[in-house]
């Protein structure tokens, strides 16, 4: 059989390892990040609860620079099993946190790190198919299906398992994350060594990559900033784990499991559309996340679907961007530039958004994630294309 008839053999099976070890991550990283914000509280107090959260979102915006350095240098196989490694590391940090939570914290740092080998392989799945990169890129993302929704329904009935044989109920929690990373860094091996391919990449675009950056800079600190402070809402309003787990599912179902929909929707359109309509559905999303003391069960579990599937779309479009309107020699750095300053606002968010709870609850979160909302928006009107022949913000 020649080296023609395999190709597409090969790629499916590439694609499939992307899979597998995106999939595996979500796992862990929902998993983990959920039960760290309940254990932080305890610990430190509610205002604090977010510490977590933001020590793995930070670790995922210093694993994108430092990942995308090993990658240029020995590939992306190298980059993603060396992140998945340090995530694994990390969840056995966080196994250990019933010693002290500061354990907990160096932990999600680490997660973080793996967490960032995810996310970029959704650029890896592009380079399969430059001339067409959302639907692939889009598979990658729609593996956190797998671990994002069933992740949070774990909770309840992993920390019982744990109680039940004289452990402290998050230790179960964090040693399914640690196994789940290490997981993701076996299917990495499986890779080729460079998965990018060798069809050069159309001319840049440099107003498109200044719309990928804002678009889904803001989608992601609207969409951490609102979520961060859910459990702890949830929580304070007496419902158990099992709720908790079931309102972060609603919400990760929306971000992930529609994924291969927006994958098709960006190569037949563009991905300009698919952020404009994920930054109304973010908006929408928070003007109604201002009544969360007030709905009811299946609307709040709507309102964070819309606030995950508008997500889901701007952060597909945005990838989009990168991925079809840089030459090959650029793509990898700014990938993972841009993946660091997206990352490394939601650190931002993340830390702010439970103290922000604390100040002025569900109200004033929404009212600064619809002021974000009006940067994208703005640069939005700034870069309409003025002719239909300019295929601006493709």
């Amino acid at each position: 059989m020649t080296t023609i008839e395999t190709e597409p053999v090969l790629k499916r099976r590439w694609l499939v390892a992307l899979f597998l070890g995106a999939a595996a991550m979500s796992l862990a990283m929902v998993t983990a990040s959920t039960m760290g914000t309940l254990v932080a509280a305890d610990a430190l107090g509610p205002g604090w609860s977010g510490l977590p959260s933001a020590a793995g979102v930070l670790g995922t915006a210093l694993g994108a620079s430092g990942l995308t350095a090993v990658m240029a240098r020995r590939g992306r196989r190298a980059g993603l099993v060396s992140g998945y490694a340090v995530g694994a590391a990390g969840g056995l940090c966080a196994v250990l946190s019933a010693v002290t939570v500061w354990l907990l914290i160096v932990g999600m740092v680490l997660l973080g790190v793996g967490n960032a080998a995810a996310q970029l392989s959704r650029y890896a799945a592009a380079d399969l198919r430059p001339g067409r990169p959302g639907a692939l890129l889009a598979v990658v993302v729609w593996a956190g299906t797998v671990g994002a929704v069933g992740g949070p329904l774990l909770l309840a009935p992993l920390s019982a398992a744990a109680q039940a044989v004289d452990r402290p109920a998050q230790t179960a929690v964090f040693l399914l994350a640690a196994v789940s990373v290490a997981i993701a860094a076996l299917t990495a091996t499986t890779l080729r060594r460079d998965t990018s391919a060798a069809i050069p990449a159309p001319p840049p675009q440099r107003p498109p990559m200044r719309l990928a950056l804002t678009s889904m800079l803001a989608a992601q600190v609207v969409m951490t900033t609102i979520m961060t402070a859910a459990p702890l809402a949830i929580h304070e309003h007496g419902h158990g784990l099992h709720v908790v787990g079931v309102m972060i599912s609603a919400h990760t179902f929306g971000m992930f499991a529609l994924a291969p929909l927006s994958g098709l929707l960006c190569d037949r359109f563009g991905g300009r559309p698919l952020i404009v309509t994920g930054l109304a559905l973010l908006a929408i999303s928070s003007a109604m996340s201002m009544l969360a003391d007030t709905l009811g069960g299946p609307l709040l579990a709507l309102v964070l679907f819309l606030l995950g599937y508008g997500w889901n779309l701007a952060y597909i479009g945005g990838s989009n961007l990168l991925a079809a309107n840089l030459p090959e020699t650029e793509r990898m750095h700014l990938q993972g530039a841009v993946e660091s300053r997206v990352w490394g606002g939601s650190a931002l968010a993340t830390l702010a958004s439970t103290a922000g709870y604390a100040l002025g609850g569900y109200s004033f979160l929404a009212a600064l994630s619809l002021t974000i909302l009006t940067i994208p928006t703005a640069q939005l009107l700034r870069e309409r294309p003025t002719s239909p022949g300019q295929p601006l913000g493709r």
